[in-house]
This record gives structure tokens, sequence and C-alpha cells, in this order.
């Protein structure tokens, strides 16, 4: 096994995703950028010599689901309702495309909601970029399976967190249980007529109270979708009215707040940013209601944002306490610096 970002990989698993993998680490752009973050990090620089290698691109914040778990509803944050547009989208890859190893093509919104999402993908492959996609399933019709398959995706991850149609349509709200089913099954089944074996697909399951029965049949579930991997992946709360969700079953690995080892350090905000629809830069995920933004990408330069007062003060706070930034010390679930998912 082999531990990447949040999560450990198989070789097996590895291998199908090769050569996108090698065509990213082999440019050299990329792979001096990559060291120059990374000395910037192991420095403590407040400023970062690089530019970030991971970048969350908020392609949508239309979301068609309400899904309790979910931090925005958690934080009674509205929804932006807004697509990135393929000119602002240019924008943002014309000056990072050259030097981002990987792009993940969501935040709070729901990406195929973007009608232009299948193209941007593609233009992340003409950068050489390793693609991600993060979905509820819920649009994936056979045409929509089709041009995902054909954009050149390389790992989609479906959110599928209920084995059961009472359990599904409770945790994932105005969602059908049966429409998402035959969507994946039908997404499998196509993805083998297209012979489209370099493609890494992961179902993700976060476990609640609602759900934590389930978890062996979600496992035969994905099993039988043909899935390369199933993402059991711990609940994150952040207010006392969603603390109800928590499982029951601490084998599950559920971490209190109380009890995760406090690093003093997130790596996040020297490796990677956020760009969520409206432009806005934020320093991670767990900024569901933008509480620190930094700058526009669409009106400004981002390596003028990369490290402006704003980041490098930030970066600053986390080396003396990260516990004295909110959304470090009050949302993130991390544990060892990396979000927990369940071996």
């Amino acid at each position: 096994m082999v531990r990447i970002g949040n999560q450990k990989y198989s070789f097996k698993e590895l291998w199908k995703v090769k050569k996108s993998m090698v065509l990213a680490i082999c440019s050299p752009k990329k792979f001096i950028n990559f060291l120059k973050v990374k000395y910037s990090k192991i420095k403590k620089s407040p400023k970062v010599y690089g530019l970030p290698y991971s970048i969350f691109m908020e392609t949508s914040s239309y979301c068609n689901l309400r899904c309790p778990m979910c931090l925005k509803l958690q934080k009674n944050c509205k929804f932006d309702n807004k697509n990135i547009s393929l000119d602002e989208y240019r924008r943002i890859m014309n000056q990072l495309g050259p030097t981002m190893l990987t792009l993940r093509l969501w935040n709070y919104g729901e990406p195929l909601i973007n009608k232009d999402i299948f193209e941007m993908i593609k233009i992340a492959k003409e950068y050489k970029i390793f693609t991600v996609l993060s979905t509820n399933g819920v649009l994936m019709d056979k045409e929509t399976s089709r041009k995902l398959l054909e954009s050149g995706l390389d790992f989609l991850v479906i959110s599928f967190d209920g084995a059961s149609k009472e359990t599904y349509e409770k945790n994932r709200k105005h969602g059908t249980f049966e429409v998402v089913l035959k969507n994946v099954q039908d997404f499998m089944d196509l993805k083998k007529q297209m012979k489209k074996n370099d493609i890494l697909v992961s179902i993700q399951f976060i476990i609640m109270n609602t759900n934590e029965n389930e978890v062996e049949k979600i496992k035969e579930i994905a099993d039988r979708f043909g899935a390369d991997k199933l993402m059991l992946r711990v609940l994150n709360v952040v207010s006392k009215k969603s603390s109800k969700l928590l499982p029951k079953n601490k084998d599950y690995g559920i971490i209190e707040k109380e009890s995760v080892k406090k690093t003093n350090f997130c790596s996040n905000v020297w490796e990677e940013t956020v760009i969520n629809s409206t432009g806005i830069v934020t320093p991670c995920c767990m900024d569901a209601a933008l509480e620190y933004p930094f700058g526009n990408a669409f009106s400004e330069d981002f390596k003028a944002i990369w490290n402006n007062a704003k980041y490098t003060e930030f970066r600053e706070k986390i080396l003396q306490n990260i516990n004295q930034i909110k959304i470090c010390n009050e949302y993130c679930y991390k544990k060892d610096n990396r979000i927990n998912f369940i071996e």
C-alpha cells in the first residue's frame, strides 16, 4: 500500500492510472515547482516559493441534494448557485496548469450541474494534470457517463451513503436510491464496453449512525459494481445539531474533537488551495462559509494572491498555534495532519 494525500492505494489501483501519474510527474516544470513547495514547507516559510500543485476547483456551487452531513447545511450557509465559466476556468488554468499535478473538480456543489465540466476535464488533460471528480451520481445518465469516460478523467469518486433505499434517501435528501444504483451500474457497464481501463472508480461511504449497520452491505454493492475502491470516511461534525449523526460504533474510527492529536501544523496551505465558484480563494475545503477569503482568482493574478499579506499571515498563525484558527480548531477532523479514513 502507498499513501498519497489522505488515502492509501494499492499498487493495483495505482497501476490503472500509471500513465497519467507518470505524465504529471515527468514534466520538469511541475517537478521543479513541487520541490520548491516542499522546500518551503520543510523550511516552514510563510512565503511559498512555488505555486500550489494540488487544486480544489468548485466548478459548480449548485447542488441538487440537501444532505444532513454537508458542512454548508451544518453551518447554515447559503449555496452560491454559480457555475464557473469556461473563460474563468481557462484563466485559472493558464496560470496554474503548467505547474499543477492534481485537480479536484468539486467542493460544495455537484460538478455535473456545470455542462462545461467535460471540456474542463479535457483542458486539464492538455496540461497533463491528474484529474479527479466527485459526484453524488444523480445526474450520471448514460450520455453523461459516456462524456465522462471520453473526457480523459483519471479518478471518479461516487458518494453513496446508504446501502438500502430508506437509508440512502435519508442521508441523500432529494436523491433516489434506484436511480443512482442504475446510474452507477450503467457507468461501469459502459466503461467495460468502451474498454476504459485507465480510470479509477471509487465508492465513498460516510459512516453515520443511520448507516453504520450497512458497512458490510456497501462492500457487497461496491464489489457488485466492480468498483476499484471503497472509501469508508469518518463523519465531520461542526454543529451540536449534527452531533446526533455520529455513529455509535467506535470501531469505525470516529474521533471526537478532544482526542484528535494536534500536530500544530497543516500542509494544505503550502501545497494546495481552493478556488470557489465565485473565484474566492480559501485555504481548504473546511472553509465552507468562506471565513478566510484571500482574494479573487477571477479578477486578480493568482501568484499575487498566493503570497499576499492575508495568505502569509494565515501560514504564520498555523506555525505559531494552529488552534487559534477557527476552521482548524473547530471544524477540521484531521488526525496526524491527514483526513481520517477507515482502513
